[in-house]
Order: structure tokens, then sequence, then C-alpha cells
């Protein structure tokens, strides 16, 4: 199933606007419209915005410092006032911190990498989102033709019933008993009909959830996967599913995001110089100055950040193989379902004719009142069962 589903998501062309709702109209309104996938196309502006915050530059640190000689200091000059230069001392500082050993790359080549992580992570959502819209559109065509089924069964059972009553004599051409026997099927039919048409609008319901839709649909039970394009080769296939499934794009992507990570962690180890300029007049006497800061590494040097970075670098690895492994076992076991289940079909859909015939026949014979081999009940049975186990 799942295959089926991968290869109509990859492969459909239907136009919408129709007035039926086929798969790909459904797969193309959930794109635009499902409320999971709008809350989560949020989350590309947002990790876009972090690139342009990792290419700022930091800002430059200005600092102020005022020292007043108090006046009961014996160096106060008591000719001036108390805020006067000749009795207070002054310093202005500008400094500005420096990303050294290419930490400010690195910034930016990670927030490129994550904004590309949220765009793929974005993309197996909708993938999530659209193998879900399509397993109940599927849902919902199995609903409607059951539905069909069941409204044609109750329609087959009514029509003969009205055929089988003489008027002339006022009473059924058959047996007392066998007329009981019609009308208790009929109602199971009928019952079966009201079931079938109360399914169908949960699973619509369920679907146009999905979907984003407040708009009434309507299933249309005459798309089937026979349009869709199926890959024939096995190989072929698994070729298609590793190069384009987007769960293993994205581990991929965090394997990168995990190694350019841990180079900005060693990066960062470094601890990153402050400098500037001092300009410090002392009592009316000028100084100029620099200034240089400097963190010394002898304890923390990003010891934690570096390792965890490796050790995540280690679980993408591992995670990428558990998936390639998966993947390959899913499209080995859904190929080959559905090759069995398209074979299966094909031999099938010749007893839908063989079990109308024989309902037309026997029918015919209880009409005439003449015997027949076969049970008109088990005739019945068999017509409803037949289409059920063929849709």
């Amino acid at each position: 199933m799942r295959l089926l589903v991968v290869l109509y998501l990859s492969f459909s062309v239907s136009l919408f606007g129709q007035s039926k709702l086929k798969l790909s109209d459904a797969l193309r309104e959930a794109t635009a419209n499902n409320p999971t996938l709008k809350s989560e196309k949020i989350n590309v502006p947002i990790a876009e915005s972090e690139i342009q915050k990792a290419k700022l530059y930091q800002n430059p640190i200005f600092n102020l410092q005022y020292l007043q000689l108090m006046p009961s200091s014996m160096y106060y000059d008591k000719t001036h006032r108390a805020l006067n230069a000749v009795n207070s001392q002054d310093w202005f500082q500008l400094t500005k911190k420096f990303q050294v050993f290419g930490q400010r790359t690195n910034k930016i080549e990670l927030a490129r990498l994550n904004a590309t992580v949220v765009k793929t992570d974005l993309e197996e959502t909708k993938r999530e989102v659209l193998y879900a819209v399509s397993l109940k559109w599927i849902d919902a065509w199995r609903a409607k033709a059951y539905q069909r089924i069941a409204e044609k069964a109750a329609d087959y059972l009514d029509e003969y019933l009205k055929e089988s009553f003489d008027s002339t004599k006022g009473k059924s051409i058959m047996k007392a008993e066998e007329v009981l026997r019609f009308q208790i099927l009929d109602d199971q039919y009928d019952l079966e009909k009201n079931r079938a048409i109360q399914n169908y609008y949960i699973v619509e319901e369920e679907l146009k959830l999905l979907i984003g839709s407040a708009n009434d649909i309507e299933i249309d039970l005459h798309d089937t996967l026979e349009t869709v394009k199926i890959i024939q080769s096995l190989d072929s296939l698994l070729a298609y599913a590793l190069e384009n499934r987007q769960d293993l794009k994205s581990l991929k992507i965090q394997k990168e995001y995990s190694i350019r990570n841990e180079r900005l962690q060693k990066s960062l180890a470094i601890p990153a110089p402050e400098a500037g300029f001092v300009w410090n007049p002392q009592n009316t006497i000028p100084y100029a100055g620099v200034f240089y800061t400097q963190t010394l590494p002898f304890f923390d040097r990003n010891q934690k950040e570096v390792q965890k970075a490796k050790l995540n670098t280690q679980m993408s690895d591992q995670l990428i193989d558990n998936i390639q492994n998966k993947l390959k076992s899913e499209v080995k076991v859904a190929f080959q379902t559905y090759q069995q289940n398209k074979e299966m079909a094909e031999k099938f859909k010749h007893n839908l004719n063989d079990s109308e015939r024989l309902l037309q026949m026997v029918r015919a014979s209880y009409l005439k009142n003449t015997f027949s081999n076969v049970d008109l009940w088990e005739a019945e049975q068999t017509w409803i069962q037949t289409y059920t186990v063929y849709y």
C-alpha cells in the first residue's frame, strides 16, 4: 500500500477542479490547505532569518568611566569646582569582540544547513501528510464503492420482490416461507446500505479535515491506480526511493549539519579576543592607549560541545543505515504485494460477470417457477461477496 501511495505522489498528473474528487485533487488541495503543513511552513522563514543573524558582525562595546576626586583629599584643588577636569578622571573605551578561526563562517554555514534541514523536514512532513491523505482517500473510495454495492443489492432485491408479486392473484408466486426469507434478506440489505452511507460520511469528513476543505466532496470512483505509471523494475524502484525519499534526505542533511556543527564547536574552543582603543584624561593630563582582553583556555576548551557534536555525527550515520535498510525492506514487500494483488485482481475480474450472470439466471428460474440447482439466496450472497472482495 505504501508503494502505491508513494508512486501516486510522484507521478499523478490529474487536473484539479473537477466535480468529483480524484486522488490527485485531494493531494493538491492538502498541499495547499492542510493545517499541519500550514503551521510547519512558518518554520522556513524563521530558519532563514537565522542565516541573516549569523551574518551580522558583533556590535562594538563602548565603556565610560568617570572618577571624581573627593573634596577631603589633600590633592583636591579647591580653586576649581568639583566637576572640573582638574579634580576628575575620565575613561572612554571603544572595543569590539573578534570572531577568529572561521567562527563567523562556520555559524553562517551552520545556519544555512539548518534552514535546509527545516525545508527537508517540511518535505518529509508533507510526504507523511499526503500519505495519510492518500490512505484516507482510498478508505473513502472503498466506502463509496461498498455503498454503491449495498445500494445496488438492496435495489436488486426490491426489484425482484416486486417482479415476483402476481397482481392478478394478489400474492407472490413464491411460497410464504420464501417470501419471508427474502424480506429478511431485504431488510438486512437495507440496513447494510444505511451503514455504508454512514461509514462513507464519516470517512468523507475525516478526509475533508486532512485536506483542509470546508466544502462537501464526492469521491471519483473512476479514478484508479491503473492510470498511474508504475515502475516495473524492483531495482529501479529501489534506486528511485533511495534518491527521493525525504526522510532519508533529511537524515543525510542532518549528518552534514552535525559535521559542520563539529567544526564550529572546535573553532569556538578558541576564545574570541576583545580589542579597542582607550582615551583617558587624568586631571587634565591626556592619556591614550589600546585595550585587549583574551580568555585563557586552561580549563574550559568547549570539550563538552565538541564531544556532543562528534556523537551526533556518529548517530546520524547509524540512523542513515537504519532508514536505508528499512526503506529497502518496505519497497520490496510493497512491490511484491502490489504485483501479486494486481495479478489476483485481473484474474478475479471475470468473476464479477459470472456472479452477475448467475444471479440473473437463478432469478429468471424463480420467476418462471422452474427448478434451479442454485438457491436464489445463495446467488444473492455470492453476488455481493464477489463484488466486495473484488473492490
